[in-house]
């Protein structure tokens, strides 16, 4: 390949002066829009909304706070029998554990670790049981307040 061959040259400076003239039209169809743009930018109105605020001062935001509160203290309350239990298990097992045989030892302790997992697993189905419910009470009000925003 000749770079600077008869036609290597050239075409070098045609493909140039074609990319400059692209830019140079570019260019030119930009500024011609900015008059366009601008009278469409006076029909476009911007706001800012807080979401968060609207949800808490809303009367259905704060209906929906109210039961999704109401069942969390209820899901609380359900944990902390068993939470108490579990407590009061380890305590035992700490304080009873030199007494025990070693297969009585081993046997407590994989009873405690088996309610662990058990309760750990009732949480997780109440996070996502909450979480469930949060979307179901907030979709509503969403879209509600969707349709406000867009009128």
């Amino acid at each position: 390949m000749r770079a600077f061959g008869p036609h290597g040259f050239s075409r070098g400076l045609f493909m140039l002066r074609r990319t400059c003239l692209a830019l140079i039209f570019s260019i030119c169809f930009g500024f011609s829009q900015l008059g366009t743009i601008e009278s469409q930018a006076a029909d476009v109105k911007i706001g800012v909304m807080d979401v968060q605020k609207v949800l808490v001062n809303c009367t259905a935001g704060q209906a929906a706070k109210a039961r999704f509160d109401s069942k969390m203290k209820e899901l609380q309350g359900k944990f902390k029998g068993e939470e108490e239990e579990l407590v009061a298990m380890q305590s035992d097992i700490e304080k009873k554990s030199s007494a025990w045989s070693e297969d009585t030892k081993q046997a407590k302790i994989r009873e405690f670790q088996k309610k662990r997992r058990e309760a750990q697993a009732k949480a997780e189905d109440a996070r996502f049981e909450l979480k469930g419910m949060q979307e179901k009470e907030l979709a509503p009000i969403l879209k509600a307040l969707e349709k406000v925003v867009a009128n």
